[in-house]
């Protein structure tokens, strides 16, 4: 059986460059085109600003008011806009993330497998695919790197990383409304103050309201009706403390509450072997039930009646889809102390992810026996799952040499442990119908906990030969250590079955730039990323 998930766009409109209808971006590119001035862009790509022109990466950089422009509020968003990326939500799940940059990266959402490309909010990392689409209100820059960043941005990012960079407090008192509507039911309120600064004090709020009804329609009472829904309310606090004219610190918190029903999987096709024969027996294997139930009758032959490959559906009936609510918290503590030539920084962060998946039905349908007028039953499952992550990391830049050389170098420590409670129901068809066609199958799901830390110490020096020509060295080496405890509460086993691994890495990178003129730069790098071992509890 092969299936394929649909999806809508939301049309919003606006000037030559923003997200338009086909109609308006005819009308736009009708428009003589007209000499325009680009604005430099400072990104942070390398751990220091620098502009966007002199950044020897393989970078996209969207600002504040681009990302205004395309209606942007996750990092799901971005991948619309940005080359040689795939960044969108995972099957399943408004809220889990499947990135890939340059092919490289995982769909994955359990909490036992690390992503290939990197999510980064203010400096740091998300460590799993689960919950990494959360509403991240007041973005003043997003910047996409593609290629291995094994040396400054760590493990886990061999296809490239996402960097989330939020507004800052402002000096002055400031207010900000946003109202959009669309489509489906949407709508999104953004609301900002700024208090602006008192004393050595500033601060800044910002609170997001967006809902829409979804693009599908299920007709089965018992269950969501709304496909696709979502209800989102998301909140940015940050608060900047300049203690002395060389130290400052900044505090972040973030929150996203969600409750929202997965897109439709529509099924597009079934195997004909499977499918032809109704007399075919299913078995559906159920957790918690022993010995298995038996379904009287082929749920493929069912399936094949409703296979569409040609339209996307916007109607359905579905048994089995029912919400998944998503709690998610960030602290992030930020200290800067310059001394001299010299910038030391602390970064300290703490966060948490809480789901609870209730229904996925990923079999597109309802189905019943055709002896007994049961249920019948293709693939389901529910997930709940919890993880909580800790980082430090403390970061050294400055220069030497006169200033011809450049660095950074920084320490890091991360640790995380999460719970996953995953149980399928799935079925199968078997040509004779007996106990014998099921012993030893046991039940089908993950239940499991998970413990990861990981340590690492970098450095990247750029040394300028001339003011045109510079070399970059970068390294890293890193130690990760892992743990999986498949639990009891998997009823395919009696007592928890234990496991830990310990890997290490170095590496490094060499990029040579050259700028031709003050506008054309060449370079040429070799860069080596790096992926810890993982356990697959599936």
């Amino acid at each position: 059986m092969s299936q394929h998930t649909t999806s809508s766009r939301y049309h919003r409109y606006g000037k030559c460059g923003s997200l338009l209808s086909p109609l308006a971006l005819a009308i736009c590119l009708a428009v003589p085109a007209q000499a325009q001035v680009l604005e430099e862009v400072i990104v942070t790509a390398q751990k220091k600003s620098e502009s966007l022109q002199d950044a020897p990466i393989a970078i996209s950089a969207f600002t504040s008011e681009r990302l205004e422009q395309m209606g942007t509020s996750t990092a799901a968003d971005i991948g619309n806009f940005t080359p040689n990326a795939v960044i969108a939500p995972s099957f399943g799940s408004s809220n889990n993330i499947r990135a890939t940059i340059r092919g490289v990266g995982t769909a994955e959402p359990s909490l036992a497998i690390d992503p290939k490309v990197g999510i980064y909010l203010d400096g740091v990392y998300i460590a799993r695919n689960a919950g990494a689409i959360f509403d991240i209100v007041d973005l003043e820059r997003v910047e996409v790197l593609r290629g291995p960043q094994g040396t400054l941005w760590g493990k886990n990012t061999t296809g490239g990383a996402v960097n989330l960079v939020t507004s800052k407090p402002a000096e002055e008192f400031g207010f900000k409304q946003q109202l959009s509507a669309g489509d489906f039911g949407y709508f999104k309120s953004v609301t900002t103050v700024d208090t602006g600064r008192h004393g050595d004090v500033s601060a800044r709020v910002s609170y997001m309201r967006r809902e829409t009804d979804g693009w599908a329609t299920n007709y089965n009472p018992q269950s969501e009706k709304d496909l696709g829904s979502e209800d989102v309310e998301a909140v940015k606090f940050s608060v900047r403390w300049d203690v002395t004219d060389n130290f400052a610190i900044d505090y972040g918190y973030d929150q996203t509450n969600s409750s929202a029903v997965a897109m439709p999987v529509q099924v597009a096709s079934v195997n004909s072997f499977a499918a032809a024969n109704p007399a075919i027996n299913t078995i559906a294997l159920r957790p918690f039930a022993a010995p298995a139930f038996y379904d009287v009758g082929n749920v493929f032959t069912q399936m094949a009646a409703l296979a569409n490959n040609h339209d996307r559906l916007d109607k359905f009936y579905m048994d089995g889809t029912l919400p998944e609510h998503v709690d998610i918290k960030g602290h992030n503590l930020t200290m800067t102390w310059n001394v001299g030539d010299v910038e030391l920084r602390s970064i300290s962060a703490y966060r948490e992810y809480d789901s609870k998946g209730l229904g996925l039905d990923l079999d597109g349908g309802t189905y019943t026996g055709t002896l007994f007028n049961n249920p019948l039953y293709g693939f389901q499952s529910s997930n709940v799952k919890s993880s909580q992550q800790a980082s430090q990391e403390f970061q050294m830049l400055g220069e030497l040499l006169d200033g011809d050389l450049d660095y950074v170098v920084g320490l890091y420590y991360f640790e995380e442990d999460g719970r996953e409670d995953n149980p399928w129901i799935i079925s199968f068809w078997v040509p004779t119908f007996g106990p014998s066609n099921i012993q030893n199958i046991g039940t089908w799901g993950n239940w499991f906990e998970m413990e990861s830390q990981s340590q690492a110490i970098y450095g990247q020096f750029t040394y300028d030969f001339t003011d045109r020509l510079a070399l970059t060295v970068g390294m890293r080496y890193t130690e990760d250590e892992k743990s999986l405890v498949i639990s009891q509460r998997d009823p395919g086993i009696l007592f928890d079955q234990k496991d830990s691994e310990d890997w290490d890495k170095f590496t490094g990178a060499v990029t040579l730039a050259y700028a031709l003129t003050d506008d054309i730069n060449v370079y040429g790098k070799v860069s080596e990323g790096y992926s810890a071992g993982v356990y697959n509890p599936g």
